[in-house]
């Protein structure tokens, strides 16, 4: 009967130990489950840290590439502007080498100037050869002899 007792003293003491064992492996593996976890929520974190980084990056590039086609736009509207294309021929025929103060609008200026000089000194002399006044030859609008000083015609 004593072998028997101590049998089932040695069971229930390896049972003991046994149980033991088996609450600490599952403590052990319940920590390693959640350290892993956790670790692999840390880890999404920073994942979502640095997609936000990521798009406000993509955000600002994109802002900087609008910037830059709005400049590049404005400059080739400037290019092809008539300042710029009278600027470019003045330098292309030597006028804006050879007279450095020459600009577009000097240039234009000066046009529009001389367009009204011959505009009134050729509108005069057209109106000048004009034919005959009232019938009589040599009438005409700009005669300098007024009209009662003339000899009449028999």
């Amino acid at each position: 009967m004593e072998e028997i007792q101590t049998r089932i003293l040695n069971f229930i003491s390896t049972w003991d130990s046994g149980i033991m064992l088996m609450k600490s492996s599952v403590f052990l593996f319940l920590t390693a489950g959640l350290v892993l976890l956790f670790r692999d929520l840390r880890m999404f974190r920073n994942m979502a840290g640095m997609l936000r980084r990521t798009r406000a990056d993509i955000n600002a590039a994109s802002r900087q590439r609008s910037l830059a086609g709005r400049q590049k736009l404005l400059a080739l509207q400037q290019e092809h502007s008539l300042w710029y294309s009278i600027e470019k021929q003045l330098q292309y025929s030597g006028l804006g080498i050879r007279f450095p103060g020459l600009t577009a609008e000097w240039w234009l200026v000066g046009n529009a100037v001389s367009a009204a000089i011959i505009f009134l000194v050729g509108g005069r002399t057209v109106s000048c050869r004009g034919g005959s006044a009232g019938g009589r030859p040599g009438g005409g609008i700009c005669d300098e002899t007024p009209a009662g000083d003339k000899p009449e015609a028999d």
